[in-house]
């Protein structure tokens, strides 16, 4: 192994551990993707809860690992791969926050790889470790590198794409227009129409590159074909096995209601200030050493060298892509912060001597994030007393009363969670399903009465396709005032989790009462027996 070889090894393995140090303190769902708006990642336990469904089914059995199901329902809002690297690696190591967040690690730490053997060729191995240390020490990338979320997969998809450009500009070889086109396919299979945005990427250096740095065309139609390999055949399953519901839920919601209308948002904010803002807060030193390194890097593309040019294509698309996608989301920011790393390290001025002193402001921005990028985000006692609940063993359906404890209960080792959401339990209409007309929102007075209410819902599930059962009143919708405390009345064999702000409305019942950490209240009746016994812990 050559010392250049040894150096990458040395490099990724180290970038490995330091995004792999302290993954499982943070509970699945907790903490905040946006520090600025407060958004918090109750995304990971909704794909968590999918992967280990996954992981616990046969490969062959029923489709499980071809269609995502949450709470006994399909969903097909993105792509398998955020689903199947995770269930894999619980499937090996066994099931834990830790596992469950290994392939975005693994992401995290190949950014970091092709990072490093990109400035290294350009501007030597003091620049390349600057360039690393500053993507590294992002608060916003080292968090998604910790979360079982779709960004560090795209990102590392997007990166390998303009690594494989920025030393092969013509793929003069069809290997390499293969291996550009499968990294493309993965992309799409990591974050749907989000994972066009490398191909947009080769697009636009296909545009604007001197002529003879571009790749010709049969090398490109090569990639297309390679990509699409990789990526159209669940997209085909999923349409030929569940159209109706794809059709509905994966290009009318999410892609064209979600992408190209006025979705509910967030924050009020106009969107060149509310990612400049999450940029800023999340990384200033970022900020602040790219926009230094604009003029020199100015100069450079003036000469039009293949390098400056595939790196001005990836800002560009990694700029627009946010700013015109009509949903804003602070996440989006990821595959920006590669570039700019790639900008700083390669662009901002050093002195005559820089291996030293580029060393050293790497090792100080890494020691000087390490802290507060591996402090444990704040406790979330709705999630506390979940996992307390969890630890009792009990057989009962738990109500998880509203989404305070971002659906980390379906992570957790129980027979059977149902949510009771206050208000209709469904976003605007046309953002989501018409749940509610399929019976998998409920309204209290039929759940009550559910053997009367069961045949028409299971008519209407059929009708689009599902034959599961266990999705029909997975959450019950608490529009009135006093329905919280009726269906507690009226349900003496289920559990209840009631976070503190509701917990005063419930009034009397026959539940046995426990108190949680900050008010929250355990509601306990009748006790069930366990239909299986517990096979993992309750800490996730």
């Amino acid at each position: 192994m050559s010392r250049r070889t040894a150096a990458a090894a040395a490099l990724f393995l180290a970038a490995l551990l330091f995004l792999g140090y302290g993954a499982g303190r943070a509970r699945i769902g907790a903490g905040f993707l946006d520090p600025v708006g407060r958004v918090t990642a109750q995304d990971e336990a909704v794909y968590s809860h999918i992967a280990i469904q996954m992981a616990a089914s046969q490969m062959t059995a029923g489709g499980e690992w071809l269609t995502p199901v949450f709470l006994g329902r399909y969903f097909l809002y993105k792509p398998p791969l955020v689903y199947w690297l995770p269930a894999l690696s619980t499937r090996l190591f066994g099931v834990s926050a830790t596992t469950l967040r290994l392939p975005s690690i693994f992401s995290g730490a190949l950014i970091g790889l092709f990072l490093f053997l990109w400035i290294r060729q350009q501007a030597g191995s003091a620049r390349a470790l600057l360039g690393v240390a500053l993507a590294l020490s992002s608060t916003l990338f080292h968090t998604l590198a910790q979360r079982n979320l779709t960004d560090a997969m795209l990102t590392a998809a997007m990166v390998a794409v303009v690594y494989l450009l920025h030393r092969h500009s013509k793929l003069d070889k069809p290997s390499v227009a293969i291996l550009l086109g499968c990294a493309c396919g993965i992309a799409v299979l990591a974050k749907s129409i989000a994972g066009l945005l490398p191909a947009m990427i080769i697009c636009l250096y296909f545009a604007t590159a001197p002529k003879q740095w571009r790749p010709s065309l049969p090398r490109l139609l090569l990639a297309v074909a390679a990509g699409a390999g990789v990526a159209l055949p669940w997209f085909l399953y999923q349409y030929w096995a569940h159209p109706r519901w794809f059709w509905a839920e994966f290009v009318q919601v999410e892609l064209l209601a979600w992408g190209a209308a006025a979705p509910p948002q967030t924050s009020a904010e106009g969107q060149v200030w509310f990612y400049a803002s999450r940029l800023w807060v999340t990384d200033p030193w970022l900020c602040l050493a790219a926009a230094f390194s604009i003029p020199g890097f100015v100069w450079k593309l003036r000469q039009r060298g293949p390098s400056s040019v595939l790196l001005a294509c990836w800002i560009a698309v990694t700029v627009a892509a946010p700013l015109l996608f009509q949903y804003r989301n602070a996440t989006y920011l990821m595959p920006l912060i590669p570039a700019l790393a790639v900008l700083a390290a390669t662009h901002f001025w050093l002195p005559e001597e820089p291996k030293l002193l580029a060393a050293v402001i790497a090792l100080a921005l890494l020691a000087g994030r390490a802290g507060s990028l591996w402090a444990a985000p704040e406790p979330n006692r709705v999630m506390e007393l979940a996992a307390r609940y969890c630890e009792l063993d009990r057989g009962n359906e738990l109500i998880v009363v509203s989404t305070d404890d971002e659906f980390h209960a379906t992570v957790l080792p129980l027979d059977k969670v149902r949510y009771a959401i206050e208000g209709t339990g469904q976003p605007p209409k046309g953002f989501a399903l018409d749940f509610r007309q399929m019976g998998i929102v409920a309204s209290v007075d039929e759940f009550i009465d559910w053997k009367q209410h069961r045949p028409r819902f299971l008519l209407q599930l059929h009708q689009w396709g599902l034959e599961r059962e266990d999705a029909l009143a997975s959450v019950i919708a608490l529009p009135a005032r006093g329905d919280l405390a009726r269906l507690v009345e009226a349900s003496p064999q289920h559990d209840f989790l009631v976070p503190a702000r509701l917990a005063e409305s419930i009034g009397h019942s026959s539940h046995q009462r426990r108190a949680g950490p900050a008010g929250n209240l355990l509601l306990l009746g009748l006790p069930h027996p366990r239909t299986a016994p517990r096979r993992r812990g309750c800490r996730m």
